[in-house]
């Protein structure tokens, strides 16, 4: 049986925000609602396994400071350093609400004061990182190495947390509220 008009529009109605969404609106990269699980998730940063310049990385979160103004913002784009090394990055302070940073080194990077809300974070290295007075709100920590990281005074609310490693790492003053700690190593954590 043919089908009406009216019936056709309605389903091109129904696929189209799809069809016109972002990836990530859909739940399909990145978002906490995700259809695949994020560490089966490939890099698509342009960056994955180099080290940006510091010009690029100034940028880099400009672009990302735009899209969390505006998404729709043509010079805006949502900070993509999966992957990247980050070592000893100077960070302090630095807004990445939502930026994609999977698998990133951050080791002994400076991220004291840094918005990381609903941040992407699974399986990054954070070992000897300063998160001191960061909001890591709702961000996914999943298999991230916080070892000997220093929280102090930071923001965990609803952060992901499941398997990650906080051996050493000082926790004193972390808000820990509704925090998934399922199977987190917190061995001679100082809480």
């Amino acid at each position: 049986m043919p089908m009406r008009k009216s019936t056709r529009v309605l389903i091109l109605l129904a696929v189209l925000p799809l069809a016109v969404a972002s990836p990530a609106e859909v739940g399909l990269v990145g978002s906490t609602h995700a259809f695949t699980p994020k560490h089966e998730q490939k890099c698509l940063g342009q960056h994955k396994g180099e080290k940006p310049t510091i010009k690029e990385l100034q940028r880099l979160l400009l672009a990302h400071a735009k899209w969390l103004e505006d998404p729709l913002a043509p010079a805006g784009e949502r900070a993509n350093l999966c992957d990247a090394d980050l070592r000893g990055a100077k960070l302090r302070g630095a807004d990445l609400d939502r930026a994609y940073l999977h698998g990133a080194n951050l080791e002994k990077a400076d991220l004291r004061e840094a918005t990381l809300t609903d941040t992407h974070l699974y399986g990054a290295n954070l070992h000897h990182a300063t998160l001191s007075g960061a909001d890591l709100s709702g961000a996914d920590l999943r298999s991230a190495d916080l070892s000997n990281a220093r929280l102090r005074d930071a923001t965990l609310y609803e952060a992901i947390l499941y398997r990650a490693y906080l051996n050493e790492a000082d926790l004193r003053g972390v808000n820990l509220e509704r925090a998934d700690l399922s199977g987190t190593n917190l061995e001679k954590a100082d809480l």
